[in-house]
């Protein structure tokens, strides 16, 4: 200008002499020249006398700067102090420069424009990053905390940063010196959850960092499970996801996504186990249709037998459940323990996993007594999973039976049929070392055509004894021993053999009389007669034995029986209600009875036999008690004697 006047150093900054932009005056020291024609003063923040806080809010506008000189005041030009973003503050661990898309869950996506003459708040203040608006989250003079916009284009990766001032300013702009770079941000994963080999897409956005998106993984493009497992499988990559496969090993955690060396948030994701249940309904069966279980112990006489096993993994979908089983003889411990493959195992069919499923395996074990274990083998995109190894019953000591094979049936030694009587005989043999069975067929048929079979004897013993009896005396006899096992298997004696029944010089015969009488209500003594007739010769009497059927009411004990000259006998009988008996009346002598002879002094009218003669003649004399009423429903008498043929 003119007339500025000369002012020195040490004036230049008073009353009368000095240099203002709005009401802020330039500090002495920072007007380094003035003559009268020229001033230079700094604006520079940095000055010591004018750093922002001694600006305050006066950061020029229209006619702001005035010269005083020699107390003469100059009108005032326009003057203007522009903001300056001198650095960004990016989130903490990340590179100068970087940051992600905003996101409220975490700080990546907020940064902080340092500088000065922002304004003392945001007014109409304004930042723009990467071509988008900013959302301000706080706005000092010399600090501006920002939001990097979500609306930033995904395939765009760099851009600028500036602001506009706010209030107490006067709407100047600021473009800061370098570049910011918007991260890789994983948003999250479709679905949220596979297990390892499942197919999973990780989203997000600027997921290219480079010219293009990558078309193969490699160190500087790659997705990062947790367990440091990086994924193998390349399916597609864009700037918004990325298509790949659970790696083997990974486990549930932190993805991170690598592209051009620049990587992304961690974000969890959860891997599901590909490890199957441990196996549950374990049983043993002895056919393929699983209806003819085999108890905890039991014995299977045939093979093969079938193992069963329920297997799952859950949640899981995609490759096959295999069963798999091992069985030792008792007394041998188990040889596959915990997980990997083991050659004692044999496997069943697989099937679709997640299940549930059954899974079996016939086997075919040799005669002897078993214990067995199970597990379940998931196999997936060529990785095998196994659940723990359960037993079968809980029963894992080496000595406690789940199955016996027995496939042979008992070996029969020592038959024998002894020493023959005339209508028995006595049948032996043994079955070494197995419990077993006893029965024999037997019949006078050279080829047991026609043949008899005893009751089958079911005690297991392992000496054999069964007895023949009402064999016919003076019969050459045929037959052959059976016995069976616990598990149903059959032995038969071979060959056949034979015995003869010795003969019988004095045969004997056992008969029965019925005694007819009179029906009605008997109630005074009642007598009835009988004859006995035997038309062989040399009787001898062996036993004899009447039984008296009727019903009896009324009255006192007892009733009385008597036959011929036998001793009464009296029986007593509860009569107060009508009730049934049953009396059994032993004749004890052969002279007690008439066989083939007559009553001395002739037999009575009621033994007539026809006009042949007189038949022997018997009476039954029954007394009933006093007062008592008595029914006769039958009477028989029993005898059994031997003769001379």
């Amino acid at each position: 200008g003119t007339n500025l006047g000369t002012v020195s150093a040490g004036s230049r900054s008073s009353a009368t002499n000095n240099v203002k932009v709005g009401t802020h005056q330039i500090a002495d020291t920072n007007v380094t020249i003035w003559t009268p024609t020229l001033i230079t003063f700094l604006t520079d923040s940095s000055a010591v006398g004018d750093t922002d806080t001694d600006w305050g809010a006066n950061f020029g506008g229209a006619s702001a700067l005035t010269v005083t000189s020699g107390s003469q005041a100059a009108s005032g030009l326009n003057f203007y102090v522009f903001p300056q973003i001198t650095s960004v503050t990016q989130p903490a661990g990340f590179a100068a420069d970087t940051a992600r898309e905003y996101d409220a869950a975490d700080t990546d996506g907020v940064i902080t424009l340092n500088g000065t003459r922002f304004g003392s708040s945001q007014g109409t203040g304004s930042a723009t990053i990467v071509a988008q608006t900013a959302t301000i989250n706080s706005w000092i003079n010399t600090a501006i905390q920002a939001q990097v916009s979500p609306a930033i284009v995904d395939t765009v990766n760099t851009g600028s940063i500036s602001m506009t001032q706010g209030a107490g300013a006067n709407g100047k702009t600021h473009t800061y010196a370098g570049t910011l770079r918007v991260l890789p941000r994983i948003t999250g994963f479709t679905p949220t959850s596979a297990s390892e080999g499942g197919a999973v897409t990780v989203n997000g956005n600027h997921f290219c960092q480079g010219v293009s998106c990558p078309v193969a993984f490699s160190a500087s493009d790659k997705v990062t499970f947790t367990s440091a497992r990086d994924a193998t499988t390349f399916t597609s990559w864009s700037a918004t996801a990325m298509a790949t496969t659970v790696p083997v090993g990974a486990v549930t955690g932190n993805v991170v996504l690598t592209s051009n060396a620049y990587t992304s948030n961690g974000k969890s994701f959860t891997v599901l186990s590909n490890t199957p249940s441990d196996p549950t309904s374990l049983d043993q069966f002895k056919d393929v249709g699983f209806t003819q279980s085999i108890a905890v112990g039991g014995t299977a006489s045939s093979t093969p037998i079938y193992l069963k096993q329920t297997m799952e993994v859950p949640g899981i979908s995609g490759g096959t459940l295999y069963p798999q089983f091992e069985y030792q003889l008792i007394g041998a411990a188990f040889s596959c323990v915990g997980g990997g493959v083991c050659g004692s195992a044999v496997e069943g069919t697989g099937s679709a996993s997640p299940g549930p499923a059954t899974g079996s395996k016939s086997i075919t074990p040799a005669d002897g007594s078993y214990h067995w274990q199970a597990r379940t083998r998931h196999n997936k995109t060529g990785a095998d999973y196994y659940s723990n190894w359960v037993s079968f019953g809980g029963n894992s000591d080496p000595n406690g039976i789940d199955f016996t094979i027995d496939t042979t049936a008992p070996t029969i030694t020592n038959v024998s049929s002894g020493t023959p009587g005339s209508n028995s005989a006595t049948i032996t043999w043994n079955t070494s070392g197995e419990l077993s069975t006893s029965q024999v067929e037997y019949g006078t048929d050279s080829g047991l055509v026609g043949s008899s079979l005893t009751t089958l004897d079911q005690t297991m013993v392992l000496n054999h004894s069964v007895a023949l009896v009402n064999l016919n005396s003076g019969t050459v006899y045929y037959f052959r021993v059976k016995s069976k096992d616990a598990a149903g298997n059959l032995a038969t004696s071979s060959p056949i053999q034979s015995f003869s029944t010795t003969s019988i010089t004095q045969p004997a015969k056992t008969t029965q009389t019925y005694i007819v009488g009179n029906t009605g209500i008997i109630s005074a003594p009642t007598t009835w007669y009988f004859t006995l007739n035997a038309p062989e010769t040399s009787l001898n009497l062996q036993s004899a034995y009447l039984e008296v059927y009727g019903l009896v009411f009324g009255g006192t004990n007892p009733i009385d029986l008597q036959v011929n000259a036998v001793p009464v006998s009296s029986y007593s009988v509860s009569a107060a209600n009508a009730t049934f008996f049953k009396f059994l009346y032993k004749i004890p002598n052969q002279a007690d009875l008439n066989l083939n002879d007559t009553l001395t002094g002739g037999p009575p009218a009621t033994c007539a036999y026809g006009s042949g003669g007189n038949p022997p003649c018997n009476n039954i004399v029954v007394t009933p008690g006093a007062g008592m009423s008595v029914y006769i429903s039958s009477a028989k008498l029993i005898f059994t004697y031997s003769y001379t043929p």
